[in-house]
Formats: C-alpha cells, structure tokens, sequence
C-alpha cells in the first residue's frame, strides 16, 4: 500500500495485555469468558451537552471554528496530537488539578502536525464497518452499589516509564482557546484496532488516555474495526467479522482499553463496502451483546448507517432505529458521493439530503431522547469557505431540530 495511506504509527508496540480487577455485574447472564471480564466505569448520564451540534475539529479550519457561536462540543483526532516533550510537560496545566475545563497547556505550538493529522484522516476514511450498543446491565451494576475502577496514578505513572511513555500531549493554543471558552473536546483515536485478534497496543490507549487527560474531555471514542494483523498496516478501517469468536477479541480490546482511560469510551459503527460470510449475529444483536459485556457508550455514524443500507439495499431508518440507542453517547453526520453504483463515505463531500432527511427521520422517530443526543459534523478535507461550513453546520441542526450557528462578530481594527 502507498505510505501515504498507512495508518499511523507510534514507536512503542508493547501490549496492553495485564488485566485488572474483575467485578461481574450483578445477575448478569454474559457469555464473556470467565477470564476476561471487564470492569466497567459508572455510568454518567450526560457525557456531552445534551441536544448540542458539535463539529470535528482540523487544524486546517481552526480560525473557521473558533468563530463559531452555539456549537456544543468538538471532536479532534487523538493522533493528531503528538506527545509533548520534557520542557512542555513541565510546562503544561491539568484540568484536573485546577478544576477548570479549558487551563490547558502553555506551550506554544500554533497546530497539532497537520502531517499527523492527514495521515489520521486518510486511515479513517478509505473504508469503515459496524456499530455498537445497548444498556441492559446498566441498572444492574447501580443496583449492587458499583463505583467503577480504581485509579492509581503512581501507578500509572510507573506503567509509562516501564514503556517509555511520555507524559502528556501537545495541545494546539487555537484548541485551547476553544476549550477555554466551555466547548468540551473529545479525542477520537483510529489505530487502536480494537477489532483486531491481537491484544491493543499500550502505547496507543496510553495516548488516547493521555489525550483525554489533557483535553480535560467528557470521554474518549474509537472505531469498532481493525487497522493491523502480524504487524502489517491495511491503512484502512476494516469491518470485524460478526462472529463470537471476534466478539470475544473485541470484549476483551475495549475491556483493556477501558481500564487505562479516566473517562468512558465510546465506539463507532463504520462504513463498509464489504461483509464477512457466516455471521453468527445481526449488527444490532452484536452490539447488545457488545454493551451487555462491556458497558460501553455508542457513537453512531449515521452516515455510514445511510452509506451500508444503501449499498446493500435495505431501508436506512429500519437499520438505524435498531441499533440499541440506548447508550447513544453522540452522532457523527459526515458527506460522501456515489462512484461505479456504490455509495462512498468520503468526509470531504458535502452532506446529502438523503443522510439530513435520515437525522430529521431519526429524530422524529425517537421522539424526546433523540432530541438530547448530541450530532456533530466531520468534514475531513476539500474545506468548504465558512458560509458553506456553517450552512452544512446549520443544515444538521434544522433536520435535528436545534438551535442555528451564527458566526461571532470580528472586532473591529482600531
């Protein structure tokens, strides 16, 4: 594959592969393997503002986004923000230690590798496949008092230096500056590979945790596919087989995943322009099953639930109404086009009509709960001027039933 299309890379490829404390939620029936269960963290009733449009944020629109009023939230891809070195960590605030949301790092750099962050962009979107969740076992782990992981941060910090980690990342000043002004910010990881056969890379989730900490966010979120076997990099988001067998790799990837973060984690259903023969379940008996075992929160696509019932000519609000929403952390709306009779996701394309009509359709559907559930826009590429990026902003917002975005005033030079 081109290198251009790899996905990327980090140094370290040590395994997360030590298992924490076990504790199975009360009455439960999962079929987890006895030797993998996950812990799983409370549950938080609202992770992003409720009924908010947010806006995945590129360094390549950074000056558009910071003249945004109204938008909620923002996503920024993890890899794109590369580990900050001795001087700037020495040199870095924490959210957690002072309280505030947005005193973030004093470093100085204008923008997080825009190197990193295309190559992270072209991973996510050559090709991508399956969702994921539900809430059944939820009420149960409440019921028996649960408290989540413990966190020991000498701990932690041990684990870091035992592979060499670095402690903290580098935070653009212009997202900064956003999240100063009380606009949560979601690190988005694509190469943890939770769908992979082999254990997640602890390097990789100590980054996303590292990204979290210092984006001072509600939660993290990845992709439910894979991007590596036996060391080879496809490059590409690819669909996890719906088998128990993949099941029990992917439970077990986001278990070690969950046990590194200090925040929840959500997982993303993917587009995909092929499937794997012999499925044991269907995509929403997966993520039931998925959530049951692990407790993690969903971030629907809906434009990769638009782009796979298309291309495999079901109805697209059959399919997305019968994905277990009942974890529905927030929505990702994105373009594509159609090439050679199929649907492509690109992120560089305008919204359709067909993926605003589904939002609209969704949101009526599911009456008040869908009307809280966050909806963000994630544009990739091919920029659009700001008019047309807050008419495509102010398009997801009219089909969900939102408040407008409006451009803040430029001051005046004096």
């Amino acid at each position: 594959m081109p290198p251009s299309d790899r996905a990327p890379s980090q140094p370290d490829s040590t395994d997360l592969s030590h298992e924490g404390t076990s504790v199975p939620p009360s009455g439960s029936t999962s079929s987890r393997p006895a030797d993998e269960t996950s812990t799983i963290r409370p549950i938080r009733e609202t992770l992003l503002p409720e009924g908010a449009v947010g806006v995945g944020w590129r360094s390549e629109i950074c000056g558009i986004i910071a003249e945004l009023e109204g938008i909620g939230f923002c996503e920024v891809i993890a890899e794109a923000l590369p580990p900050a070195s001795g001087s700037q960590r020495r040199a870095r605030f924490r959210p957690w230690q002072t309280g505030r949301r947005g005193t973030l790092a004093r470093t100085s750099q204008p923008s997080a590798r825009p190197g990193s962050q295309r190559e992270a962009d072209r991973l996510r979107h050559h090709t991508e496949g399956e969702p994921g969740l539900g809430d059944r076992g939820v009420s149960d782990r409440r019921a028996a008092g649960w408290r989540g992981w413990p966190f020991d941060a000498r701990q932690r910090a041990e684990q870091r230096e035992a592979i060499g980690g670095k402690d903290g990342v580098v935070v653009p000043e212009e997202l900064s500056a956003l999240i100063a002004r009380g606009i949560s910010a979601v690190p988005h990881g694509v190469s943890l590979s939770l769908g992979g056969a082999e254990p997640v890379q602890e390097s990789r989730v100590i980054h996303l945790a590292e990204c979290a900490r210092a984006l001072g966010s509600p939660l993290a979120s990845e992709h439910i596919a894979f991007v590596r076997a036996n060391g080879v990099e496809a490059g590409h988001l690819l669909p996890v087989p719906r088998t128990r067998e993949a099941l029990d790799a992917l439970t077990r990837n986001i278990s070690r995943t969950q046990r590194e973060l200090d925040v929840p984690l959500a997982v993303e259903n993917i587009a995909t322009l092929f499937e794997w023969p012999d499925a044991e379940f269907t995509e929403a008996e997966f993520l039931r099953e998925l959530v049951e075992r692990t407790g993690v929160h969903l971030l629907v696509d809906i434009a990769n639930v638009y782009a796979n019932a298309r291309n495999s000519s079901r109805d697209p609000l059959t399919e997305l109404l019968s994905l277990p929403t009942e974890r529905l952390a927030y929505c990702h709306i994105a373009g594509g086009h159609e090439s050679g009779g199929r649907y492509h996701d690109t992120h560089v394309h305008p919204v359709p009509a067909e993926v605003l009509a589904l939002v609209a359709d969704f949101t009526a559907a599911s009456g008040v709960a869908a009307r809280r559930v966050p909806f963000m826009l994630e544009r990739d590429g091919n920029y659009p001027p700001a008019t047309e990026l807050i008419t495509e902003l102010n398009a997801i917002a009219t089909a969900a039933d939102r408040p407008t975005i409006t451009r803040r005033p430029t001051p005046a030079i004096p």
